[in-house]
């Protein structure tokens, strides 16, 4: 006979795997734990509720563990690492049980909620690691086709592309004299720009690295790049208070955007190329005409420095971040005189638990994804605000965080000197959850 000691609350369940060599326990001490079936031995402590866990059970063939917890939520473990593999959210009470089907293509998870919810469990979110830069990874962006990445050296003062599928590194480049803050592909793939602490962004060709054009004019820091959807302009931000707009093909300045009384920090089009949204350290964020440069709306609402701003991809929706909050506002045009001259919000999202540094949404606008210093990037319901996906992973902030074209896949680049590629789609319900019953919950354990 064996004694499993290691737990310091009371033991709500114990399996084994199917070989019987291991065995799962989950405690109130808001920890499932891992033990040697023949020795008693500890092999792993899975950490990551908040709450008590009710529940641990492993899949049919023993690569996966299923916990539930009283923080509602159930989460999926690689029981050979512990890794916190994904979070699933969507019960509204305690989540007391959780558990594979035979194949392992399913889960189910049971909720004082008074609802069962049943999930496709063969769609996971494994990230492909890319590491290469010798430092802070500040920014990563796919190619349109999906088939490249670009990502942003702070601190090794190179822009790399990577192949998105093998993470094979396909080029380098090191056109700054500073740390690279930026970088983005052209629409047809041909071009990057990037952007530097060096005031000068530059458009390489994607090919032969070669630089084709230098857009002078800033005289500070530049945070933020991106072209036109059109290829034909090019967008920046920067710490001198403005955003400007550049002829992609001679690098000439069309316009410069004044208005913010502080460092602007992101710069982006919306999808019809008609219209720009600039977020800034003065705590709005502004749009304008991408035509004449004329301010079209100020959102105000943030308290603080607006770390980033982006359009939906129908234009009627701009969400921004600020500290550990991100909002979504309404923009469209056509509303009641007044509604939207200064930006309706509809949602805030919560979750991060730092400042949020990125949000964009993804191309069908269903979803946004955030990025922060918690070292997560969260997925979201750009609907109803639900929390929808935790990526986690890295081991660092997460300043950057985008959709594929497809809206597949997402890239994030971290300050732990690495890039990952996500599959954006989370363990989703393959069953509609049935009406709730309101149940009066127990007694919270002690």
């Amino acid at each position: 006979m064996l004694t499993l000691k290691g737990h310091t609350g009371d033991i709500k369940s114990a399996s084994f795997n199917s070989d019987g060599t291991l065995v799962v326990t989950a405690s109130d001490d808001h920890m499932a734990r891992l033990w040697d079936a023949k020795t008693g031995k500890e092999v792993l402590t899975l950490k990551g509720h908040t709450d008590p866990v009710l529940a641990a059970s492993f899949s049919a063939d023993g690569a996966r563990i299923a916990t539930a917890g009283w923080d509602g939520t159930a989460r999926l473990w690689d029981a050979k690492t512990g890794k916190e593999v994904l979070t699933l959210k969507g019960h509204t009470g305690v989540v007391s049980a959780a558990s594979f089907s035979p194949d392992g293509t399913r889960m189910v998870t049971a909720s004082w909620d008074g609802t069962a919810r049943l999930w496709d469990a063969e769609v996971w979110a494994e990230a492909l690691i890319i590491k290469g830069h010798r430092g802070w990874v500040y920014g990563a962006s796919f190619s349109a086709d999906g088939t490249r990445l670009v990502t942003a050296g702070g601190s090794d003062h190179t822009a790399r592309v990577w192949d998105a599928r093998t993470a094979t590194l396909l080029l380098s480049v090191d056109p700054h004299e500073g740390g690279v803050l930026e970088a983005a592909f052209s629409p047809d793939g041909t071009r990057v720009v990037s952007s530097s602490f060096d005031s000068s962004p530059k458009v390489w060709d994607a090919r032969t690295v070669v630089v084709v054009l230098t857009l002078n004019g800033h005289t500070e820091t530049v945070n933020a790049v991106a072209f036109s959807p059109d290829g034909t302009r090019i967008v920046t931000a920067s710490d001198d208070h403005t955003a400007r707009v550049w002829d992609a093909r001679t690098g000439a300045e069309v316009l410069t955007l004044k208005g913010h009384r502080g460092v602007v920090h992101a710069a982006s089009l919306s999808t019809d190329g008609t219209r720009i949204v600039t977020a800034s350290r003065d705590a709005t964020a502004r749009v304008w005409d991408a035509k004449t440069g004329r301010q079209l709306l100020t959102i105000n609402g943030h308290t603080g420095s607006i770390m980033a701003a982006s359009f939906s991809a129908d234009g009627t929706r701009i969400a921004t971040t600020n500290d550990d909050t991100v909002k979504v506002w309404e923009v469209s045009s056509g509303k009641p005189e007044g509604v939207a001259e200064a930006g309706t919000e509809v949602l805030t999202l919560k979750g991060h638990t730092s400042r949020v540094h990125t949000a964009s949404f993804s191309p069908d606008g269903t979803r946004i994804v955030t990025g922060g210093d918690d070292c997560t990037a969260r997925v979201w319901d750009a609907r109803t605000g639900a929390e929808v996906l935790t990526l986690k992973g890295h081991r660092s902030w997460v300043p950057a965080a985008t959709f594929s074209a497809d809206g597949t896949r997402i890239a994030t680049g971290s300050f732990d000197e690495t890039a990952r590629v996500w599959d954006s789609r989370p363990l989703r319900e393959s069953l509609p959850p049935q009406p709730r019953r309101e149940v009066a919950p127990p007694p919270r354990p002690k």
